[in-house]
């Protein structure tokens, strides 16, 4: 009877257990701008955030997708004129797995810049 306890205690413990990581990274500009003057300024932090759920590893988007989603949602939040840009853009990748369920979340954040 003991191993009958010990038996459903690890079952429990190992089902009801999760393990998550964290991935950052950055992203290249494509944009090259003259920094010899004073003609910017910094303005608010903007980000956007995508996620995607895989059971025994199907479904969801494929990474690079979650990224481009969450830039574009980043980019929808930043309401960016004519005269600005983001930079300092970060991506943050985030992975739980819980037994046969994965989620991947995908947070994209970076800075307003206004040019005077």
């Amino acid at each position: 009877m003991k191993n009958l306890y010990v038996f459903v205690f690890l079952v429990l413990a190992l089902s009801l257990s999760s393990c998550s990581y964290h991935m950052f990274g950055g992203v290249q500009n494509l944009t090259e701008v003259q920094l010899s003057e004073d003609n910017f300024e910094m303005g608010k932090l903007v980000g956007g955030e995508a996620q995607a759920t895989y059971i025994f590893g199907f479904g969801g988007n494929k990474k690079r997708a979650l990224v481009e989603a969450a830039k574009k949602e980043m980019f929808k939040n930043a309401g960016l004129t004519g005269s600005q840009a983001i930079s300092n853009v970060t991506v943050e990748t985030k992975t739980s797995n819980y037994l046969i369920v994965s989620i991947i979340k995908v947070v994209v954040s970076g800075q307003v810049v206004t040019f005077k």
